[in-house]
């Protein structure tokens, strides 16, 4: 799952594929270039759990 972050050093918004984020890895701000270092694995334990839990959503649609 993508989510939106805030540069703090530039204000602009770029996106994250949090199934990527993992401890140690890394993303640039696509502006300014500025770098962020994920010290665990908090977005990627949430992406894991938000994949679960849309597979047991069930989604019904009537016309």
């Amino acid at each position: 799952m993508k989510i939106d972050l805030e540069c703090h050093n530039c204000k602009k918004t770029f996106h994250l594929d949090m199934s990527k984020a993992r401890r140690g890895s890394s993303i640039k701000c696509p502006r300014c270039r500025v770098e962020y270092t994920f010290k665990d694995d908090g977005f990627k334990k949430v992406d894991d759990q938000l994949k679960k839990m849309l597979k047991n959503i069930e989604i019904k649609i009537k016309f």
